[in-house]
């Protein structure tokens, strides 16, 4: 009997699957099936050689935040790796028997490379086969730490560097914000907002920020820095880097809108995760405007498919975002996500705001079977009404003050 693993298994699962037949023919000699019983565990340093892949039952992860995410065979989750983030996916156990494919990374990375090189060597080859694509590129890149990502807009981090020391002073904050007036035109416009404005209008940055307090303006101006890192010097992906701003402005509003519904978290703490849950796509955009050749829309719409969470995730990390941010960027996209907590929390805003915003293609009569449109009590469409027409204009000022 062949106990070899299928050469069409293979063609199934990213990123090997962009490998040519003949590399793939060379993986499937490392590749191996491996059966295990109940209560069998995996952790992601004893697995480091090897892409894993559930192949059979359900495989439970638990991330450092403490979420639990199921991968079950067959799903589109089960065609990418198993611990495809090394930040978040720590261990993996299977509740009942199930089924992995192990491939050998470094072979694979090896297959990767070989394709590469010979891509560089050959000047005309058939449009069918391609120098290793988008996807594998970036893969590659970040597999290998070389991949680059954004920095921290700099007023943001020299107001953090300062809300970390106790003896920091108001002025001190005042005068960094200063030396940027774009970022203090905007906080002035934010004070003004109906969310934060009292009985008279503020005309200084000095009364802003006595108006907010120094943490509050510390997170209110790193959303309003945060624009910075939405740009491109490509014209390729400029435009794309716009609209990528632009939605992110619209579902940190929303999120916020949720967040004073909520007495137990921060309107400031959700814009902030509105504008990072896509953030990982930065740098895809960012590395495919430098790709050597022109990059088609299905290329890119496959890398950032593949590769948004985990990039995602190293970005809040190298930004030290904190834990809470990190699961907002990794699992924002799930729409029926349940935490396991009663109470809603930031990753739960970003969903439902996606929700609201009709880009996550849920209908209003399914809102009643997700966790996050229950633990909002946003469970019916006269809620989802009712909350919108109440905030109608203040989405559109707050919406405002970060376009």
């Amino acid at each position: 009997m062949d106990d070899r693993v299928p050469v069409k298994l293979l063609e199934i699962l990213s990123p090997i699957n962009e490998l040519s037949a003949a590399s793939l023919e060379q993986l499937q000699k490392s590749a191996k099936l491996v059966s295990l019983g109940s209560g069998s565990r995996l952790t992601e340093p004893e697995e480091k050689d090897h892409l894993i892949y559930v192949v059979k039952g359900d495989l439970y992860l638990a991330s450092s935040s403490g979420a639990i995410d199921k991968i079950q065979a067959n799903s589109p989750r089960a065609k990418t790796p198993v611990f495809c983030d090394n930040t978040l996916a720590k261990v993996a156990v299977f509740k009942a028997p199930g089924m992995l494919l192990k491939v050998d990374k470094r072979l694979y990375m090896e297959l990767v490379k070989q394709e590469k090189n010979q891509g560089l060597d050959v000047q005309e080859r058939d449009t069918g086969e391609t120098e290793t694509t988008i996807f594998q590129q970036i893969y590659t890149a970040y597999e290998s730490g070389e991949l680059e990502l954004p920095a921290f807009p700099e007023v943001a981090m020299k107001i953090r560097r300062l809300l970390d020391d106790p003896d920091t002073e108001i002025n001190e904050l005042i005068e960094v914000i200063n030396t940027d007036p774009s970022i203090a035109g905007q906080l002035l416009k934010v004070a003004n907002s109906a969310l934060y404005r009292g009985t008279r209008e503020f005309d200084t940055v000095r009364d802003a920020v006595i108006r907010l307090g120094m943490k509050i303006t510390s997170q209110v101006v790193s959303a309003i820095a945060l624009g910075q890192a939405f740009q491109s010097n490509s014209p390729a992906v400029e435009q794309r880097m716009h609209q990528l701003w632009e939605h992110s402005v619209k579902i940190a509003t929303l999120c916020m809108i949720l967040a004073r519904t909520q007495a137990h978290l921060k309107p400031e703490r959700a814009q902030l995760a509105g504008l990072l849950h896509d953030i990982g796509e930065i740098p895809i955009l960012n590395y495919a405007g430098q790709f050597r050749r022109e990059v088609s829309e299905d290329e890119l719409e496959e890398a950032i498919r593949g590769l948004r969470e985990m990039v995602g995730v190293l970005v809040v990390n190298h930004w030290e975002m904190g834990a809470d941010m990190a699961t907002v960027v990794a699992e924002a996209e799930k729409w029926t996500r349940d935490s396991g907590q009663e109470e809603a929390d930031y990753c739960d805003l970003v969903v439902m705001a996606q929700i609201l915003d009709g880009c996550a293609g849920v209908a209003m009569d399914e809102l009643d079977h997700l966790p996050a449109a229950r633990k909002l009590g946003l469970d019916s469409e006269d809620k989802v009404e009712a909350l919108m027409d109440e905030n109608a204009e203040l989405i559109d000022e707050l919406t405002q003050t970060l376009l």
